[in-house]
This record gives C-alpha cells, sequence and structure tokens, in this order.
C-alpha cells in the first residue's frame, strides 16, 4: 500500500484525487472485511462527501492540509459527532456524542477523511472484540485496539488511531505486523476518548511505514487544558526526526531476567537474533540478583 506521506504528496502533485484514495480503501474494505471484522461503523456516503470537498480545496488553489485526502480509520472509543461511538459495547448500541474528540478535530484540520469507526474489546478491556488477525484468521489480532490494527495491516488504510492502557497498542501492532507507537503521556490529548485509567491512558498511532508514524503523531499532538495530562511545552517534531540521520547511535541495555528460562525456543531466538544484530550497541547485565525472592514477612519481622 502507498504511504499516507506518498498519499498527500500525489494529491498535490495532481496524479490522484483523494475520492480516488477513498474509493479504493472502501473497495478493500468490502473484499475483506466480512471475514476481518476490522470495522464496526462505516461512512461510506460521508468518507466520499469529505473527499469530494478537500479535492475542491486543491482545485480551489487553497491550502493543503498535512493529510490531505488521506483515508483514516479511528478505534471505537474515540468520540466523533457526525457518526455512533458505541465503545464496543451493546450497552451503548447508538451512542452518538455531541462533538467531535479533539484529536478528531485536528485529523479533519489537516485534511484527513475518516472512513469509520475500527472494532474494539468492549470498553477497550478484557473481553475479545471479533476482529481476525489478517495473516491468518484463526489467530487474534491482539487487543483492545483490534480493528485499527488489523485494518492497516489488511491494507484498508494507510494508518489508524488506537489508544493503550496497558498494550493495547503495540500488543495487536506486533501480531499484525505494522508499526505501533505509544508516545509519551501528555503528547495527545485525550478529551473525547473513553477513559479507563487517568495515568496509563495514551493515544496512539498505527501505520506500514514508520513515517506515516510520526507523520500523524505530528497532527494530533497539542496542548490540551482539559486533559490534566497534557503538558503545555512544545511537542518533538517527530516527522523530521524520522527523515534525520541521528546526531549519535543508542546505547541499549539488555536485561537478563530471572524468568526467562520460561520462555517458548521461539521467543527466546527471536530476542537472540534482534541482539545479534544490534552487536555492539547493546550491554548485556543479568538482573537476577536484584530481584528479591518471595518470603514470609513473619521471616524479616518476627514477633517480639
Amino acid at each position: 500500500m502507498t504511504s499516507a506521506l506518498q498519499m498527500v504528496q500525489m494529491i498535490h502533485d495532481g496524479e490522484t484525487t483523494s475520492v480516488a484514495l477513498v474509493t479504493a480503501a472502501l473497495e478493500r474494505i468490502n473484499e475483506t472485511d466480512d471475514a476481518l471484522k476490522a470495522w464496526v461503523w462505516l461512512d461510506r456516503d460521508g468518507a466520499l462527501e469529505q473527499a469530494r470537498a478537500i479535492d475542491q480545496l486543491r482545485q480551489a488553489g487553497r491550502a493543503l492540509g498535512a493529510l490531505h485526502g488521506v483515508p483514516i480509520g479511528l478505534k471505537d472509543i474515540i468520540d466523533t459527532a457526525d457518526m455512533p461511538t458505541e465503545c464496543g459495547s451493546v450497552a451503548l448500541a447508538g451512542r452518538q456524542p455531541e462533538f467531535d474528540a479533539v484529536l478528531v478535530s485536528r485529523l479533519k484540520a489537516a485534511g484527513a477523511v475518516i472512513l469509520g469507526k475500527t472494532a474494539t474489546t468492549p470498553f477497550a478491556f478484557m473481553d475479545p472484540a471479533a476482529t481476525r488477525n489478517p495473516h491468518n484468521l484463526e489467530y487474534s489480532p491482539g487487543g483492545s485496539s483490534a480493528g485499527s490494527a488489523a485494518a492497516v495491516a489488511a491494507g484498508h488504510i494507510p494508518v489508524a488511531i488506537g489508544t493503550q492502557t496497558n498494550g493495547s497498542v503495540i500488543r495487536p501492532a506486533s501480531f499484525c505486523g505494522v508499526y505501533g507507537f505509544k508516545p509519551s503521556a501528555g503528547m495527545i490529548p485525550r478529551t473525547g476518548v473513553l477513559r479507563t485509567s487517568e495515568t496509563l491512558d495514551q493515544v496512539g498511532v498505527f501505520a506500514r511505514y514508520f513515517e506515516d508514524v510520526a507523520l500523524v503523531g505530528d497532527v494530533i499532538s497539542e496542548f490540551d487544558p482539559v486533559d490534566p495530562s497534557s503538558f503545555c511545552r512544545p511537542r518533538p517534531k517527530l516527522l523530521n526526526g524520522v527523515c534525520s540521520e541521528p546526531p549519535a547511535g543508542p546505547n541499549l541495555v539488555w536485561f537478563e531476567m530471572p524468568y526467562f528460562d520460561k520462555l517458548s525456543n521461539d521467543s527466546r531466538e527471536g530476542m537472540m537474533a534482534v541482539l545479534d544484530t544490534l552487536g555492539g550497541q547493546v550491554e548485556r547485565l543479568d538482573a537476577g540478583g536484584s530481584f528479591i525472592r518471595p518470603c514470609r514477612v513473619a521471616e524479616h519481622y518476627p514477633l517480639l
């Protein structure tokens, strides 16, 4: 699939239109989503209407946004004023928010075309979604941002938005073989997004290309005075960073943990292959001595 960054350039250069990109995305979804079940709501007519309006802006010589004409999906816990947000639960069937989430307003202002809502586990919690892994329909895509990761991996859309409390961006990204970005706390505003944990919840990005992760991350990062986690200082310029040569190579540490003997052979071999590839950039430390073995309190604090 063409990257979001390339799509924007192609629209800018007149090589394609947003209507063509959105139409192609909807056709791919129609072909595969009956089995994949990555989407719970598709606004086909609304998406094409958005795309036509965006194409008219270019034809009129107006300013183009950073995501001008790019089709995108939103996890179904992110509020949208023009389509339902049901949080993956029948308990909220038909729920229609009054306002867009802050990040949705940012996406629209940048010219993104919101195709619809991707599947989530109910209330972004434990029960699995119906979504399947596009690489093998017998496998899980991971949760709770199952639909967002699967839709990107299946080539439905170049980028999608998910959320994470514990591992709900990085896990499905890994399971589905796409890039997953879980930013530092306070980077992306959470107003209008279902809150599970005040301190742990973060908005994240899925993409097939890491440049697209940075592109979307830049668009939706901003200070939000309503979000208590949001910090009031400049954000890093992610796209500039990933497109530039690093000033220095990273130094990494590998901790050999006492429970690693429980790993499967495949997991162990995979991690060792990564370490071998990184070579001298990794210092290996044995963390076993840093852990206190479980013991009875009475052994340390006897009764007097």
